[in-house]
């Protein structure tokens, strides 16, 4: 095996460890017994070294984590460059609910976009059989791939227009509702 391969499953388990030790001390779920929390979270670890598909959803989504962070990072670079305080900044990140709900949401996506990777081509022999008769072409995989089936789905022009709707809408109601300046 590459050491490549070894990283693969490293990583993945050193996320889980971090993440829930992280949790777990940070709530206080087992009181002030730190070792009974990096015993949870070291099983929680090898646990998750045992399941294929998480290793794969993990593997899949801290790439464009770090993307997002690398993006972050330079944005607050550039934003002090240009003369805005550190203050200002962690004021608006703490206080800000649409730019927290922002970051929630690019994470779901990318959740989402993992879960898709690792169960979508699975799926489809599942949901042909229920299917009705329009849909049985797609689900078959007789109209493509799953990636481009998704593909033609997210760009489908009835989807686009009802983006663009709830777009307008999420305008409106927000200019309409703020507060005068």
């Amino acid at each position: 095996m590459m050491i490549s391969n070894y990283i693969a499953i490293l990583l993945p388990a050193l996320l889980i460890f971090v993440v829930v030790y992280a949790l777990l001390s940070k709530t206080e779920t087992f009181g002030k017994n730190k070792a009974f929390a990096a015993a949870v979270a070291i099983i929680a670890a090898f646990l998750g070294i045992l399941f294929k598909d998480v290793l794969v959803i993990i593997n899949f989504m801290a790439p464009w984590f770090v993307v997002i962070f690398i993006f972050l990072v330079l944005l607050l670079v550039l934003l002090m460059i240009l003369g805005v305080k550190e203050e200002t900044i962690a004021e608006f990140v703490s206080k800000n609910k649409g730019f927290q709900m922002l970051i929630i949401a690019i994470a779901l996506i990318i959740f989402f976009a993992a879960l898709g990777y690792v169960y979508g081509e699975r799926l489809l022999p599942v949901t042909a059989e229920k299917a009705p008769v329009e849909a049985k072409a797609i689900t078959t995989g007789e109209a493509g791939t799953f990636k481009e089936n998704v593909f033609k789905v997210i760009f489908n022009t009835k989807v686009l227009g009802a983006l663009f709707i709830l777009i307008v809408a999420i305008f409106a109601i927000v200019l309409l509702t703020r507060e005068k300046i």
